[in-house]
């Protein structure tokens, strides 16, 4: 069983929450508790939410990251970053997007049922 923090524009939400609900099934704990929040992308109490997530990423021991060539606002690339100074396995599904994820502490996974094949799920 592993902890997992899965991070993705927030537009991906429903996504998300499949994988979550497959690697749950496959009896690993996701903390990931944004999925779970009611729009709008920017909550009314933003601190409040980037300290929730940063607590989320905290309790896990793999950071997971869903890229896509859509620009988003920045926070699940602020959350990469803290991942690695917190020492998390940094996990990417989809496409390297920036010179940061060719890190070589960062494993990158072209497609979903890679990475959830990988886990299990």
């Amino acid at each position: 069983m592993s902890t997992l923090y899965l991070a993705a524009r927030f537009e991906r939400q429903d996504e998300m929450r499949v994988y979550r609900d497959r690697l749950e099934l496959a009896g690993h704990v996701v903390t990931s508790r944004w999925l779970d929040e009611p729009g709008p992308a920017v909550p009314e109490y933003p601190a409040e939410a980037a300290q929730m997530c940063l607590e989320d990423i905290a309790r896990s021991r793999w950071f997971v990251i869903f890229t896509d060539r859509e620009m988003g606002r920045g926070g699940k690339d602020f959350e990469t970053a803290w991942a690695l100074t917190q020492c998390l396995g940094v996990r990417i599904v989809g496409p390297r997007v920036h010179v940061f994820h060719f890190l070589p502490a960062i494993v990158q996974y072209d497609t979903v049922d890679e990475f959830l094949e990988t886990m299990g799920a």
